[in-house]
Protein backbone atom coordinates (compact mmCIF):
# COMPACT_ATOMS: atom_id res chain seq x y z
CA UNK A 1 0.00 0.00 0.00
CA UNK A 2 1.08 3.14 -1.10
CA UNK A 3 1.80 6.16 1.72
CA UNK A 4 -0.82 8.33 1.52
CA UNK A 5 -3.27 5.26 0.00
CA UNK A 6 -6.38 5.69 2.69
CA UNK A 7 -5.52 8.69 4.21
CA UNK A 8 -4.69 12.52 3.66
CA UNK A 9 -1.48 13.21 4.20
CA UNK A 10 -0.72 17.40 4.34
CA UNK A 11 -2.35 17.97 0.75
CA UNK A 12 -3.53 14.96 -0.28
CA UNK A 13 -1.01 14.60 -3.45
CA UNK A 14 0.09 11.08 -2.52
CA UNK A 15 -4.16 9.95 -1.76
CA UNK A 16 -5.11 7.25 -3.92
CA UNK A 17 -8.58 6.52 -1.94
CA UNK A 18 -12.14 5.42 -3.05
CA UNK A 19 -13.77 8.94 -2.57
CA UNK A 20 -15.75 10.00 -5.15
CA UNK A 21 -18.28 13.02 -3.83
CA UNK A 22 -17.47 16.13 -3.62
CA UNK A 23 -18.15 18.11 -0.60
CA UNK A 24 -20.90 19.56 -2.03
CA UNK A 25 -22.50 16.39 -2.27
CA UNK A 26 -21.77 16.11 -6.47
CA UNK A 27 -20.57 13.00 -7.84
CA UNK A 28 -17.15 13.53 -9.48
CA UNK A 29 -16.67 12.92 -13.26
CA UNK A 30 -14.56 10.57 -14.34
CA UNK A 31 -10.92 12.05 -15.28
CA UNK A 32 -10.67 10.76 -18.35
CA UNK A 33 -13.84 13.28 -19.92
CA UNK A 34 -11.38 16.29 -19.05
CA UNK A 35 -8.68 17.48 -20.98
CA UNK A 36 -6.79 19.33 -18.45
CA UNK A 37 -5.88 16.09 -16.23
CA UNK A 38 -6.40 13.65 -18.62
CA UNK A 39 -4.96 10.21 -17.23
CA UNK A 40 -2.79 9.44 -19.54
CA UNK A 41 -0.55 12.78 -18.83
CA UNK A 42 -0.11 11.92 -15.29
CA UNK A 43 0.41 8.09 -14.53
CA UNK A 44 1.63 8.45 -11.43
CA UNK A 45 -1.25 10.27 -10.19
CA UNK A 46 -3.33 7.39 -10.52
CA UNK A 47 -6.36 9.19 -12.18
CA UNK A 48 -8.58 6.43 -12.19
CA UNK A 49 -12.31 6.32 -12.74
CA UNK A 50 -13.69 9.02 -10.73
CA UNK A 51 -11.57 9.10 -7.58
CA UNK A 52 -10.62 12.34 -6.17
CA UNK A 53 -6.93 13.52 -6.11
CA UNK A 54 -5.06 15.92 -6.20
CA UNK A 55 -2.54 14.88 -9.15
CA UNK A 56 0.38 17.44 -8.92
CA UNK A 57 -0.21 18.82 -5.07
CA UNK A 58 -1.14 22.26 -6.72
CA UNK A 59 -4.52 22.48 -4.35
CA UNK A 60 -4.78 22.54 -0.65
CA UNK A 61 -6.48 19.05 -0.55
CA UNK A 62 -7.93 16.35 -3.10
CA UNK A 63 -10.72 17.59 -5.61
CA UNK A 64 -12.40 16.30 -8.46
CA UNK A 65 -14.53 17.78 -11.81
CA UNK A 66 -18.30 17.61 -10.66
CA UNK A 67 -20.61 18.39 -13.12
CA UNK A 68 -19.50 21.71 -14.15
CA UNK A 69 -16.24 22.05 -15.71
CA UNK A 70 -14.84 23.77 -12.48
CA UNK A 71 -12.76 21.75 -9.17
CA UNK A 72 -14.51 20.52 -6.56
CA UNK A 73 -12.88 19.67 -3.20
CA UNK A 74 -13.41 15.98 -1.57
CA UNK A 75 -15.82 15.44 1.04
CA UNK A 76 -15.10 15.94 4.31
CA UNK A 77 -14.52 14.46 7.19
CA UNK A 78 -10.93 13.11 6.07
CA UNK A 79 -8.30 11.10 8.25
CA UNK A 80 -5.76 13.78 8.99
CA UNK A 81 -2.50 12.07 9.56
CA UNK A 82 1.20 13.32 10.08
CA UNK A 83 4.13 11.18 9.68
CA UNK A 84 7.14 11.84 12.06
CA UNK A 85 10.42 10.04 10.44
CA UNK A 86 13.64 9.67 12.73
CA UNK A 87 17.17 8.91 11.50
CA UNK A 88 19.53 7.33 13.20
CA UNK A 89 23.43 6.88 11.95
CA UNK A 90 25.03 4.56 12.62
Amino acid sequence: MALGANCRIGNGQYYRGPRYFSENGTRCQPWSLNGSYNPTGYRYSDLISNYCRNPVGARSRPWCYGNTARYQYVIKPFKLHSIHLEVRHI
